[in-house]
């Protein structure tokens, strides 16, 4: 079995977690739209202190073959960013 698939885990790859799930993380009306900027720049920060503590990039689709340390955002790594929001939302 590819190394790949074994990272990938039972639940596939994911896209980083859309505006709908950070809502929802943070408990907000879908309607509301008055935080979308900063949670988008919350989800770029949990995304960089993703990628600093594991000491890898973290990719949505493919991986280029110029990094090969690279990783793709699986469920658990998608879950991770969004409790990484939800707290930077908190505080």
């Amino acid at each position: 079995m590819p190394a790949i698939w074994v990272i990938a885990g039972i639940g596939g790859f994911m896209p980083l977690p859309t505006l709908e799930k950070l809502k929802q993380q943070c408990r907000l009306d879908e309607d509301n739209t008055f935080e979308d900027e900063l949670l988008k720049t919350y989800l770029m920060a949990a995304k960089q202190r993703a990628e600093g503590y594991i000491n890898r990039h973290l990719y949505e689709e493919n991986i280029p073959e110029e990094d090969p340390d690279g990783l793709l955002i699986t469920d658990d790594i998608e879950l991770a960013l969004m409790l990484a929001v939800g707290n930077f939302y908190e505080k």
